[in-house]
């Protein structure tokens, strides 16, 4: 038999204490034994269908008109935009959270509204192509709409996906308005322009431009 010396026990004291910032947003303070961390969940815990959101706070949105977050190459930069410190109960200014959504690259306000962001469209995402549409025409349309950020002169698809009828495209950058998203979302449909052949709404009216036998 061994003698015993001593013996300890550690225990674990967690307080954690919940407010509600509107119908839509709660905040959770949790104390670990001193240790405070602090967390903003959506109350129904979606905004859209079978999607996850997670908040974020005091972040410049003034480059969702120029591009979107998830969309930088920098690994670091990207997991940097996303990371927030969430302040005291006390100092908390619910007009700087904001939700996102990785599953379709989209931010919401807190009361549940989509935040406009830049989306693109080329002849992978929207077969923005020579295939389904007449590119002079459509190019010099989207040039002069206002919601167009960006769109390319007429490009060479490359080689290793070009087509004999599929061999040149635009590149586009739109910055949807608000009734757009919540078009889009409310339909469970991720982007304001949809491939040629599917019944999405055509939001930017670009149909006009399909060839013959796609419209």
């Amino acid at each position: 038999m061994y003698k015993q010396l001593s013996k300890s026990k550690k225990t674990t004291i967690v307080v954690t204490t919940t407010y509600k910032l509107n119908d839509n947003v709660k905040y959770i303070e949790t104390d670990t034994n001193g240790k405070i961390s602090r967390e903003i969940k959506y109350i129904e815990k979606t905004f859209a269908k079978d999607a996850r959101y997670y908040a974020v706070y005091d972040k410049d949105l003034s480059l969702l008109s120029e591009t979107n977050p998830f969309w930088f190459v920098d690994r670091k930069e990207c997991q940097d935009f996303f990371k927030s410190e969430i302040p005291a109960i006390d100092d908390i200014d619910i007009n700087r959270i904001f939700f996102v959504c990785s599953y379709n690259h989209s931010f919401w306000n807190i009361n549940g509204e989509p935040i406009p962001v830049v989306q693109h469209f080329d002849y992978i995402h929207a077969n923005i192509d020579n295939q389904y549409y007449k590119l002079d025409e459509l190019r010099v349309y989207l040039s002069n709409h206002p919601n167009v950020i960006k769109c390319s002169e007429i490009r060479d698809i490359p080689y290793y996906n070009s087509e004999p009828y599929s061999d040149k495209y635009l590149d586009v950058f739109i910055l949807p308005t608000i009734d757009m998203l919540k078009e889009c979302y409310k339909n469970d449909w991720n982007r304001v322009i949809g491939n040629p052949y599917c019944k999405q709404t055509d939001f930017l009216n670009i149909k006009q431009f399909s060839k013959e036998q796609y419209v």
